[in-house]
């Protein structure tokens, strides 16, 4: 269940760029800690969301930055990523290859998105 959500690293700049969703679960624990595996499903709703870092899934981000950034994705057979960027009115794409899985091609595209929803 664990590959639903979008890792540590990317869900805290996701929260920097202003997503505040409901999500399923949250990583605990510090920046410094190792986080990696410490999420958990909300099981206790008194939690203090201040505390934690929402762990949304990918489908959630890519909701997310399709809604506010109007960026788009697809992915091929080949696990090649291109994400659509709008720039100017216009619309520009990047290539994210060598990608070993579709699931690693599809946290390429989140890196990207995020990268450029920083500009």
């Amino acid at each position: 269940m664990e590959k639903e959500f979008i890792p540590y690293q990317q869900a805290l700049e996701l929260k920097e760029l202003g997503f505040n969703e409901k999500c399923a679960a949250h990583y605990l624990g510090e920046e410094d800690d190792d986080i990696e595996h410490k999420w958990e499903i909300y099981r206790n709703l008194s939690i203090d969301t201040n505390k934690c870092v929402q762990a949304p899934t990918y489908r959630q981000a890519f909701r997310f930055f399709r809604e506010k950034y109007n960026l788009r994705y697809s992915i091929g057979n080949t696990n090649i990523a291109v994400c659509h960027i709008p720039i100017n009115n216009y619309h520009t794409t990047q290539l994210l290859q060598d990608n070993v899985s579709y699931e690693d091609a599809e946290l390429a595209v989140i890196k990207c998105f995020i990268s450029n929803s920083k500009k």
